[in-house]
């Protein structure tokens, strides 16, 4: 079986409030991205015959830092990141976030994903019956 893991808000800790403050300010968001404090193993997911990916939404200026802290946290896994170019609503930017990830996510054949962003999560369940898809998290 192949699992899939969202990375901000599922396997790392997300402050979506620090996000939005931040807004586009290149020289702050790079020591955000860099001080993020692990939340779950994906190891603790698996049996002896499954594998897992990583697959976050970050911007693609950030593929350095995304590499540098998997890399320290989570050696040797997988991982691929959707650069989305941003959205004015929230609602449509779930959604398309939803449909870059789901062509990613069908061609590595995931069963189950965990994602933390409850539009991203609803717009999945709508759009594909294929792939089970598990909300993880506290975020409405």
């Amino acid at each position: 079986m192949v699992i899939g893991f969202d990375l901000d808000g599922v396997l790392c800790d997300i402050n979506v409030v620090e996000l939005c403050l931040i807004g586009q300010d290149l020289s702050i968001d790079q020591w955000y991205y860099k001080e993020r404090k692990p939340l779950l193993n994906p190891a603790m997911f698996l049996s002896d015959d499954d594998k897992y990916i990583i697959l976050t939404a970050r911007e693609k200026r950030l593929d350095e830092i995304t590499k540098k802290w998997i890399d320290r946290f989570l050696p040797g896994a997988k991982w691929f990141s959707i650069y989305t170019g941003g959205g004015s609503r929230a609602q449509e930017f779930g959604k398309k976030i939803a449909r870059k990830k789901l062509e990613i996510l069908k061609r590595e054949k995931v069963e189950i994903y965990f994602d933390d962003n409850a539009t991203v999560i609803k717009e999945f369940r709508k759009i594909c019956k294929s792939i089970k898809f598990v909300q993880f998290g506290g975020r409405l």
